[in-house]
């Protein structure tokens, strides 16, 4: 189990427990401490977590950071070459794990003879800003990750040979909250050098899969709230710099597309309350209202979420698209700031 953790002392004691508590026989839990500015490697210490060990509890200091490389890709880079099991799960200093969490996944990774298992966890929400933007993520990966169509190619993926590999690699996603490979899958696919400099590299990790299908490849994405909950974020400022980190990135190179995307939530899911509060309840704009509601509803039973978000859901994607349009401008400026690193990107890269 490799945890990389930059400024995580607050919360990187949970999570350290709950990975050592695993009732999954033979593992090993190794945190990297990513230059940390707090007391994260005194808390990990504190645990049993030692240096220059090959134990059960290992403590990696990080190194510094590679010209060309975002620094959680690089921080899970140097786990990888630390780890020795036959699988490799990334988790993130911010969850907090079932005992049975890694023995559940490992079975199934196995039954289903996955190259990457995801498991999405339950999220835990907080704060008014935690549980509007947080939430809606449901909603947004849902209607544009095409599992769907995925779980139906993979038992088949000859049959589907005839959709061009670009379009595979559009349809993946994974979760960097927790993500199981096999080690020999995570080899072929070039470890995290291959999503080096990208900020949503569990998303890019995820299409690399994904592209490979037709090859025989298989990734799955899994409901985890019963056995992991994350707590991403605990204030609003927070909650505004990691998604303007992830919006704009996590379409790499499709500016166009970004702009698409933001246009059809702004229709569909935003402009339909307005357009009822300011021309009266015209029976189309009412319905599509509701309609909407009853998504988030399902989504709010389903997973277990907040039901503020589901009341405050018009205001939710509102703020949601100010930070899109943050996440644009600030990929047009080549210039990110995620956990006090700023990261400068050429236009070629934006």
């Amino acid at each position: 189990m490799l945890v990389p953790a930059r400024n995580e002392a607050h919360q990187i004691g949970r999570c350290l427990e709950s990975l050592s508590s695993q009732t999954y026989g033979n593992i090993e839990v190794i945190l990297l401490e990513d230059c940390s500015e707090d007391d994260t490697a005194d808390v990990a210490k504190g645990l049993g977590f030692y240096e220059n060990s090959w134990g059960k509890c290992q403590l990696m200091r990080g190194q510094t950071m590679l010209r060309g490389w975002a620094g959680k890709p690089w921080a899970c880079y140097q786990l990888s070459r630390q780890a020795t099991g036959d699988f490799l799960l990334f988790t993130d200093a911010d969850t907090v794990h079932h005992e049975t969490s890694v023995e559940s996944a490992v079975v199934m990774a196995v039954e289903k003879q996955t190259q990457l298992l995801s498991v999405w966890p339950h999220q835990v929400t907080v704060t008014w800003a935690e549980k509007l933007i947080i939430l809606i993520s449901y909603l947004l990966v849902l209607a544009f990750v095409y599992y769907w169509f995925l779980r139906i190619a993979q038992r088949s993926h000859k049959s589907f040979r005839w959709v061009p590999r670009a379009m595979w690699r559009r349809m993946g996603a994974a979760n960097g909250q927790y993500m199981l490979f096999t080690r020999d899958a995570y080899k072929a696919l070039g470890s995290h050098q291959v999503v080096k400099n990208n900020l949503v590299e569990d998303v890019a990790l995820g299409r690399e899969v994904t592209k490979r299908i037709p090859k025989g490849w298989r990734i799955i994405n899994v409901d985890g709230h019963r056995v992991v909950e994350c707590r991403m974020y605990r204030e609003f400022l927070e909650v505004w710099e990691g998604s303007s980190k992830n919006f704009r990135p996590a379409f790499e190179g499709r500016p166009l597309e970004f702009l698409g995307v933001g246009v059809i939530l702004a229709v569909t899911m935003f402009l339909p309350f307005v357009w009822f509060i300011v021309r009266g309840q015209p029976w189309l704009v009412t319905l599509q209202a509701q309609l909407i509601l009853l998504i988030r509803l399902v989504l709010t039973v389903r997973f277990h979420t907040s039901w503020s978000s589901l009341a405050l859901h018009p205001f939710a994607m509102l703020l949601s698209l100010v930070i899109a349009l943050n996440s644009w401008r600030q990929r047009m400026t080549g210039k990110i700031t995620r956990k006090r690193r700023q990261y400068d990107f050429s236009p070629g890269q934006r």
